[in-house]
């Protein structure tokens, strides 16, 4: 067992805590923001890791000198990070070292017979003349849907920032007033074919509904504000990498004074009645703490960690019948010289609404490999020469699999798919890497599975508006005092801001029940802290770092 712990050493005066401890299972990103609050409020605060370094999904795969993001490669709404840090004396910058990407990222979409390239940019007027190209009127369309996302995302605000404990924290005023703007029982894919003619400028709007694990068909068209945050917010590459700012946080954790117990996998929970009071290792040993906050994957907690009689409606019956996202199969690549790609390419297969159908059949029980997969590259040592030796790049490339219902064997299902994206690689970019691979390292939805994320699904539960608000996991875990969740799997979801701000939700309310005052100044509305410009009166005009 390997436990990091400090001394505090920043210029803050820290009254006494009301709590004697917080414990934390997991150093995700929930679990760490949920501690870096709980701690610069002076609350004393363990996290438990499992693993030998803090991360879980975001953590750095090392090997030979390169590095690789293990999951999530870029970062989002820096903004919302500083909102975590406003007690610390740091920012999401002076932590992650971070760099805009311009552009954000190049997408190769296949349609009849050629691919449509699309460098996407955050300034708008270059994006309308591009749709224009591909289609006359999308270009105009792209500015009409953005004026719409952004009051979207306004009308989203009481969604992202509040816990929803109960079905009827859904009838609160605010919940009500933006619900009614955010358009839910439609589907991304409709809402976009309303605006956009062509399907190439659909996918570009589109596509994103992958960051949450769904085809745009079953994504809930609330989502639209997905490539708004994009424009509005930018996408950033941390110095080392996502993996690398999560280190970070770990490492302002506990300069803040708090402990994390590396290799300390936590085996259940300790609940007496109708409280929650600490955490049983596997080794036996029990740690009590008057709250316990859970950063585990959440369906896997709810089945391997929680008593039976504290499960609720979340049982192992609803967890199995749940949806859930798709999964992921990973290369992690090694290789000699640089590669002519930018930073982030998406390629989108000719087929692509049939890779979408192929993954995502019965919820991925009945879910098959794609002949021809569309697939994600990141080949961040065009931007960070800190990931790969001198001479050589780190790529990373994610193809989107059926999640671990399917009951498909990946070491037989591997090493083709491998061979099909590497072979496109070859034909469609000219880039052939048979010879220059020097490290391979690779994850499949059996070996997400294997790190206890049920049925290996990478974005958790699925985002479907049965699955979402109340219908999530609560943060408050329903009729257990001292017990609370954070992470993708819980409300508001998935996405490293949004897990963000479900932390700060969590940990208000934590201080909020033990009466300690929260110190954190008042949040500005999302929307407010995007920069860009759609054309409406009430924008802010494009900034660039």
């Amino acid at each position: 067992m390997h436990i990091v712990q400090t001394m505090r050493h920043n210029s803050r005066h820290f009254e006494p805590s009301a709590l004697d401890s917080v414990g934390i299972v997991g150093a995700g990103p929930g679990g760490l923001a949920t501690g870096i609050l709980l701690a610069s409020h002076g609350v004393p605060t363990t996290i438990y890791e499992a693993d030998s370094k803090p991360g879980g999904r975001c953590q750095t795969v090392q090997d030979q000198g390169f590095k690789f993001d293990r999951g999530p490669t870029f970062f989002l709404m820096p903004e919302v990070l500083d909102e975590i840090l406003a007690l610390t004396g740091e920012t999401a910058q002076s932590v992650g070292n971070l760099t805009e990407l311009d552009p954000m990222y190049r997408l190769d979409i296949g349609w009849a017979g050629k691919v449509e390239r699309i460098d996407a940019v955050r300034d708008l007027s270059q994006m309308k003349a591009r749709l224009n190209e591909i289609f006359p009127g999308d270009g105009d369309a792209f500015l009409e849907f953005c004026r719409l996302n952004e009051k979207k995302l306004s009308a989203f605000e009481p969604v992202l920032r509040n816990s929803f404990d109960s079905p009827f924290d859904a009838f609160r005023p605010d919940f009500v007033k933006g619900g009614l703007r955010l358009d839910p029982f439609r589907s991304l894919k409709t809402v976009n074919a309303s605006y956009f003619s062509h399907p190439v400028s659909q996918i570009a709007v589109g596509f994103q509904s992958k960051y949450l694990g769904m085809s745009a068909a079953e994504c809930p068209s609330l989502f639209s504000i997905l490539p708004l945050i994009e424009y509005g917010f930018g996408v950033w590459h941390p110095k080392g990498g996502c993996g690398q700012l999560m280190q970070s946080l770990a490492n302002l954790f506990v300069r803040l004074g708090g402990t994390i117990r590396l290799d300390s996998s936590v085996s259940g929970l300790l609940v007496e009645g109708t409280k929650c009071n600490g955490v049983v290792l596997q080794d036996q040993s029990e740690h009590r703490h008057d709250h316990v906050v859970v950063n585990a994957d959440a369906a896997w907690a709810i089945n391997n960690l929680m008593p039976s009689h504290i499960r609720g409606a979340w049982g192992r019956r609803r967890t199995k019948k749940a949806k859930y996202s798709c999964s992921t199969a990973m290369l992690y690549l090694g290789v000699d010289g640089e590669v002519d790609l930018p930073h982030h390419t998406i390629r989108v297969a000719e087929e692509y609404e049939q890779n979408l159908r192929d993954i995502s059949r019965d919820n991925g029980r009945s879910g098959v490999v794609s002949e021809d997969p569309s697939f994600y590259v990141c080949n961040p040592s065009v931007t960070d020469d800190s990931m790969a030796p001198d001479g050589c790049s780190s790529l990373y490339i994610l193809i989107p699999t059926p999640n671990q219902k399917s009951g498909l064997d990946w070491s037989a299902e591997l090493p083709a798919l491998r061979q099909k994206v590497l072979g496109t690689l070859a034909t469609e970019y000219g880039i052939d890497l048979s010879d220059r691979i020097r490290v391979e390292c690779v994850e499949t939805p059996q070996t997400w599975a294997q790190s206890n994320i049920e049925f290996g699904a990478t974005f958790s539960l699925s985002h479907t508006l049965d699955q979402m608000a109340f219908r999530r996991p609560n943060h408050r875990w329903p009729g257990v005092d001292g017990l609370w969740m954070v992470g993708g799997g819980t409300h508001p979801g998935s996405g490293l801001p949004v897990i963000f701000l479900g932390a700060k939700s969590t940990a208000e309310s934590i201080l909020k029940s033990s009466g300690i005052e929260n110190q954190l100044p008042a949040s500005k509305p999302v929307a407010q802290l995007a920069t860009f410009s759609t054309g409406a009166p009430s924008t802010k005009e494009v900034t660039h770092v």
